[in-house]
């Protein structure tokens, strides 16, 4: 099945871990993460008429979220800000975890360089997504913008993207999850622009530029890469 295009939050705070987490806790997880989500369905309505802040170098995709009209970065805020209050009312009810309760992502300039890379071909190489995609909406093939644009969300922000993130430093990781959210809208954008009754290049267009400004801030964030130090030399 062909996964659906939706702008995933980065829930990996509240999955239950093997050890002792109050019932509390546990509650105030789920209860969060249900919000969550009908905060994110109540968010697919999509409107693109222009907004106040067009001239911000992201122009709105104006949503309907608690019933009133914000754009996406508004979205994205206030999702945020839920996540953020979730994250602090359980750990004030979870017992501590260990440093061994998480695997630990091994951080070398291999990894770094071939999880960036990957990034960087999908943004600037002829067979890249940025490529297809531009093809696509210059042919006006609304059938194969739709197809690509539903499968490429899971490919490019959870496979390529995700990659990298995992290789970040929590500040800057944080930072990725909202850009790994900007590239899931850029993709609504398009795929909206295709459908029957709007088939618009300029609005494709205007997304996949969304789209490669996006990709063009993930690939800055290479140099937040925090490397483990060098193991001591015994004396």
């Amino acid at each position: 099945n062909a996964p659906q295009i939706c702008p995933h939050i980065d829930t990996s705070a509240f999955i239950a871990r093997p050890s002792s987490t109050s019932s509390i806790a546990m509650l105030i997880r789920i209860l969060t993460l249900l919000t969550l989500a009908s905060t994110i369905a109540s968010a697919f309505v999509v409107n693109h008429n222009k907004c106040a802040t067009a001239n911000h170098h992201h122009q709105c995709i104006e949503t309907k979220l608690y019933g009133t009209v914000a754009n996406r970065r508004d979205f994205l805020n206030k999702a945020s800000s839920l996540l953020v209050g979730g994250v602090a009312a359980t750990a004030l009810l979870t017992v501590p975890q260990t440093a061994d309760a998480k695997e630990q992502v091994v951080i070398t300039p291999e990894e770094v360089s071939a999880a960036w890379k990957e990034v960087e071909l999908e943004l600037t190489d002829p067979r890249g997504g940025v490529a297809k995609l531009q093809k696509y909406i210059d042919e006006e093939d609304w059938e194969n913008i739709l197809s690509f644009t539903k499968e490429y969300d899971q490919f490019l922000r959870r496979g390529k993207w995700g990659r990298c993130k995992a290789l970040l430093p929590p500040g800057p990781a944080a930072y990725g999850t909202m850009l790994g959210n900007n590239i899931t809208f850029d993709l609504i954008g398009i795929n909206k622009g295709a459908r029957t009754k709007e088939q618009s290049q300029k609005e494709c267009n205007r997304y996949l530029n969304e789209l490669r400004t996006d990709l063009g801030l993930a690939i800055e964030q290479k140099k937040e890469v925090v490397y483990p130090s060098p193991a001591p030399v015994p004396k």
